[in-house]
């Protein structure tokens, strides 16, 4: 479980100074936040589990956020100042898919003549990172593999997941 979680982390090339919010503290969440606060990132945790975010907190997380609370949002966007630098989805829900979505730190764009197509390049190293580490992606990234390797289930059962998942996730698209 903890290699899931490095590796994930280490895809995102945390920076000392950089914020980071973990949505979902199972075993991977726990891992991730562990890490991330390794390289010396500012690293507030989520999750819907008070005993977890009690674990969370004694463990040496910046902040914990009960997902449960009616402004939990507001206060995540105001502790990561607008959106975190990176965001790692635990939770593998679609609730917690949407949360990461909005929680990613927007940049101002600079249209001037130095504006370049490739955001990675244009970002420098300060692009947002967002990790998905969840079942949710699978199925949206592997329908095609799920169903040849799993006859009993029809192909119009996953499709029709996948079309509710992504509508939940991406809404207007």
């Amino acid at each position: 479980m903890a290699s899931i979680s490095l590796r994930g982390v280490e895809a995102a090339a945390p920076a000392q100074e950089d914020t980071a919010v973990v949505i979902g503290q199972g075993m991977i969440g726990q891992f991730s936040a562990l890490f991330l606060r390794m390289y010396g990132c500012k690293v507030v945790v989520c999750d819907i589990d008070a005993n977890r975010l009690d674990e969370a907190k004694k463990a040496g997380a910046a902040a914990v956020i009960n997902l449960t609370d009616s402004d939990a949002e507001e206060r995540l966007l105001r502790l990561g100042n607008g959106g975190f630098d990176i965001v790692v989805e635990a939770s593998g829900s679609i609730p917690g898919i949407t949360l990461a979505r909005k929680l990613l730190r927007r940049k101002l764009q600079n249209y001037s003549k130095d504006y370049k197509v490739e955001p990675i390049r244009f970002y420098g190293k300060d692009w947002p990172r967002l990790i998905v580490q969840a079942t949710t992606w699978l199925l949206l990234c592997c329908r095609q593999i799920i169903c040849q390797r799993c006859p009993f289930l029809a192909a119009s059962t996953i499709s029709t997941a996948v079309a509710l998942i992504s509508s939940r996730v991406f809404p207007g698209l």
